[in-house]
């Protein structure tokens, strides 16, 4: 029932089954399964779109600590706060 597209609690129900391990346990799978799911998922992953390229910048370790970002965007806040509270 379960391969022919029933959703599996309504299988249960006609079946009998009452616990979701006893309809796995009749549920066999068998060659063909195994190869509509690696079909299924094969189409899955080409419909993916491609990965982005990421180009790093700069490392977070630059050799220079004037021109770290992070103190590059500290210096930039401080002047433009200094700025607007005169």
């Amino acid at each position: 029932m379960v391969r022919a597209g029933v959703r599996e609690g309504l299988a249960m129900a006609i079946s009998g089954h009452r616990t979701r391990t006893i309809l796995e346990r009749y549920n066999i799978t068998s060659d063909d399964d195994l190869r509509q799911a690696v079909k299924q998922t094969q189409e899955h992953l080409n419909a993916q779109p491609a990965p982005a390229k990421v180009v790093a910048i700069a490392s977070h370790r630059s050799k220079n600590p004037d021109k770290h970002p992070r103190r590059l965007r500290a210096a930039f806040f401080l002047r433009t706060s200094t700025v607007h509270t005169q």
